[in-house]
């Protein structure tokens, strides 16, 4: 019997990550929702400031743990 433990942490250093939908899912990638055009669209007040138009994906830290026997 074997128990493993591990820690994964993304964006350790806190730096900004802004990006449409989230970080760590994959199905976000086609994020095309209202922030994203705003950011497109020369007009508009947010146009090129991706702080203004996207959040900023914070730290996260995942803990886990595997039982072999």
């Amino acid at each position: 019997m074997q128990l493993e433990f591990q820690a994964q942490f993304l964006n350790v250093l806190n730096h900004p990550q802004f990006t449409p939908g989230f970080a760590n899912r994959v199905d976000s990638i086609g994020f095309t929702g209202s922030a994203a055009t705003n950011y497109l669209t020369p007009s508009n007040a947010v146009f090129n400031q991706p702080e203004r138009a996207f959040p900023s994906n914070s730290r996260t830290l995942q803990l886990a743990m595997k039982f072999t026997f």
